[in-house]
This record gives structure tokens, C-alpha cells and sequence, in this order.
């Protein structure tokens, strides 16, 4: 018990310098770990959060898009070639940080990044593998790229356990159905 409460306090005490908050941290409910009367949920930090004071040369995505250090377009102009990658060129000498789960949205169709990935700099071009989570919609034009946010725990589930495409659209649905939102592209980020 003793124990237990040191090591509460120095959460606290940690939490309360380092300003971890919900704006920094994921708490993951759903994956929770439970033994007996003890229940364990973990913590992480949120793509990006606090990673500047630990290491000036990584950015994260939602920050190099923001600052314009990477640029994402498409692989090429057909569903066939490029639905499930992405083209990244970085701009500037900081790698870029992209978390599995987050959505860039815009393009030909909204994506979610598949796993994390870090970007080096240079000037070739690199290829992320991405998932759509928005079924119907293949535009002719290319939309331009903007940071969408991160995918709720449920779809990063799907996401991690298959890796298949139709299962991430069935997930989507069911959200959308669940939630009573309408769209008419079956758009996970809403508009």
C-alpha cells in the first residue's frame, strides 16, 4: 500500500510538471488491463505531445503539416495505383513523426495512416501505406491535403486486428449509423 502511494504521488508530482493533460495524453479505455480489484488503463502521449522538448529534429505530422515542412499528395491519378499509399516530401532539415491511426483528409478520398512512420529528410519522394476511410468518394480533383485528426480507438482497433479495407469502410458505417451522422460520401471526419 505504502508502495502504491509513493508511486501515485510521484505521478502527480510528474503530471503536474510536465502539464500532462488530455490535451497531451490519450488515456486508451478500451484497453484496459484488470486483475482481481485492480484495473490498469494505459496512458500515452498524443502524436506530438511534448516530442518538440525531447527531440528538436522529429516534428510531428500535424505540425509539419501546419508549418509546411511536408508536403502529401497523391501516388498517382488512378484508384488502382494509389488508393492505399500516399506521397510525403519533406521540406527542411527536422524529420517528420506520423502515428498510426492519424487521417489526412483531403486528396481523392480521406486516408488513415496505417503505422507509425518517421520521415527523413530529403528530397526523393516517400510513400506511406494508408487505408480510406471515406467510401464514396473518388474525386477527378485533387483536393489538397490538411491534417484531419486521429482515429477513435474503435476504427485503430479494426485497423490493427485486420489491415483489410472493407472491414475500416464497415467501421466507419457502423460509427456513422451509430451516431446518426449523414453524409453523402460516407466520410468518417465529418464536413
Amino acid at each position: 500500500m505504502k508502495f502504491l502511494l509513493t508511486f501515485c504521488l510521484f505521478l502527480i508530482v510528474g503530471a503536474a510538471s510536465a502539464q500532462l493533460t488530455y490535451e497531451t495524453l490519450f488515456v486508451d479505455y478500451d484497453s484496459a488491463w484488470q486483475f482481481r480489484n485492480l484495473k490498469i488503463i494505459p496512458i500515452r502521449r498524443k502524436a506530438g505531445a511534448g516530442m518538440m522538448a525531447q527531440n528538436a529534429d522529429i516534428v510531428p505530422l500535424n505540425q509539419a503539416m501546419k508549418k509546411g515542412l511536408v508536403t502529401v499528395t497523391e501516388r498517382g491519378t488512378t484508384s488502382f495505383e494509389n488508393v492505399h499509399w500516399l506521397r510525403f516530401n519533406t521540406h527542411g532539415k527536422s524529420s517528420i513523426y506520423i502515428a498510426g491511426g492519424e487521417i489526412v483528409s483531403g486528396g481523392r478520398q480521406d486516408r488513415m495512416i496505417v503505422r507509425d512512420t518517421i520521415l527523413r529528410p530529403m528530397e526523393k519522394d516517400q510513400y506511406v501505406p494508408v487505408m480510406c476511410v471515406e467510401e464514396q468518394r473518388w474525386s477527378d480533383k485533387e483536393k489538397k491535403f490538411a491534417y484531419g485528426s486521429f482515429a477513435n480507438p474503435h476504427l485503430r482497433k479494426v485497423l490493427d486486428s485486420t489491415g483489410n479495407q472493407v472491414s475500416i469502410w464497415r467501421e466507419v458505417d457502423r460509427q456513422l449509423l451509430a451516431g446518426a451522422f449523414k453524409n453523402k460520401t460516407l466520410a468518417y471526419l465529418s464536413r
